[in-house]
């Protein structure tokens, strides 16, 4: 039942491949760390700058809602910097305070007043129609 409402729009569709592709990117990355012999404070601090990276893309061609998680990011990157104690707790709340703003910004999407069936916007309010000028 969740599955089907995850992927019922493309909308749901691009929010799912977004999450899938930052949680892999961090996988790999980990991989290749662990096989390195990285430290896990610089392990974690590269996962942040991938998260804040992914995230500034997610806002650009997704949702701008994305931006928290990459204020969050950049946030815990930098109290790594004043702090080793607060990597591996600091990353946690990165993730759990990304999921928390995904679920509370994440609205089914509205359809646009073009008379298409298919919808790419979110939100509780259409977007305003484009000029008429040329």
């Amino acid at each position: 039942l969740l599955r089907k409402a995850l992927f019922k729009t493309r909308y749901n569709r691009r929010i799912i491949t977004f999450l899938i592709l930052l949680l892999a990117t961090q996988l790999v990355h980990r991989l290749y760390a662990l096989h390195v012999g990285m430290s896990m404070v610089d392990t974690l601090r590269v996962d942040a700058i991938f998260t804040i990276t992914l995230a500034l893309l997610g806002t650009m061609f997704i949702e701008r809602w994305f931006a928290w998680q990459a204020v969050l990011a950049a946030a815990y990157l930098v109290a790594t910097f004043f702090s080793d104690w607060i990597v591996a707790p600091g990353f946690g709340f990165v993730m759990i305070g990304g999921i928390a703003f995904g679920i509370y910004y994440w609205r089914e999407p509205t359809r646009g007043h073009s008379g298409s069936g298919g919808s790419t916007t979110s939100g509780s309010t259409p977007r305003s129609k484009p000029s008429s000028r040329l």
